[in-house]
């Protein structure tokens, strides 16, 4: 792996653990009153170089005095987002982000209303040079500070729909846990516990090699298991004679 691909992939891991280490803005989220039941992704990939659209939907909780839900926002590289949207049901806001530092930012919104049981938020932007020239897409996401009232393994769910004749081969923070069922094209379904900062994939022309970067990394853990399992029985023998 070159100096430039492993310096890469530590500032999206970086990137993708500061959703969840960075500390929240109220003394209620600190109490884990208000908490996140779910969010969507949704984006439809089109022509390469072209911005891609995304689109996030949000459910909330709001505890007793919670008054707004903060975003952050970290753009690595030369990715940046614009003609940004949100709103409760079907009232535009005007959702603000701030670069405290650079390529992070910080915003807030207010809640539509006191008392409600669960506020759902709807998100839309494009993100403009999102397309990398070996064929991996980086996609910041807005995302909420507060954390999951119910953390599974599908708490978030992100549909990726890749136009005809591509084929995602590798994914970050996680696996793609549902394909299409033909090569070429489709939708997929990545699923995680928390919001990431940002998702990123790999697509390539035609059907996905055998050796992808993932099944390497399968490979490897698998076969170091039954290294220690065939470690593990022979210390067990040596100290039974």
């Amino acid at each position: 792996m070159s100096r430039q691909t492993a310096w890469g992939r530590t500032c999206w891991i970086t990137g993708a653990l500061l959703a969840f280490a960075l500390p929240v803005g109220s003394e209620g989220q600190l109490q884990g009153q208000d908490r996140l039941l779910k969010g969507e992704l949704a984006v439809e990939l089109p022509p390469a170089q072209a911005p891609v659209p995304v689109s996030l939907a949000y459910v909330f909780h709001p505890g007793p005095g919670a008054t707004e839900v903060e975003f952050t926002l970290l753009a690595p590289g030369s990715t940046a987002i614009r003609a940004l949207e949100a709103r409760w049901g079907d009232g535009r806001l005007p959702l603000r982000l701030d670069e405290i530092r650079p390529r992070y930012w910080t915003g807030a919104l207010p809640l539509p209303a006191v008392g409600q049981p669960s506020l759902s938020l709807q998100i839309d932007y494009l993100v403009e040079r999102a397309w990398g020239d070996d064929g991996r897409i980086v996609l910041p996401l807005i995302t909420p500070v507060w954390v999951p009232q119910d953390p599974h393994p599908r708490t978030f769910v992100a549909r990726i729909t890749v136009p005809p004749g591509l084929t995602v081969i590798e994914s970050f923070p996680t696996s793609v846990v549902a394909r299409p069922e033909t090569a070429g094209g489709g939708r997929y379904e990545i699923a995680l516990q928390g919001v990431p900062a940002m998702l990123v994939l790999r697509i390539v022309p035609g059907e996905a090699p055998f050796l992808t970067l993932e099944r390497v990394l399968d490979i490897l853990v698998v076969t170091l298991l039954l290294v220690m399992g065939a470690l593990g029985l022979r210390y067990l023998r040596r100290e039974g004679t």
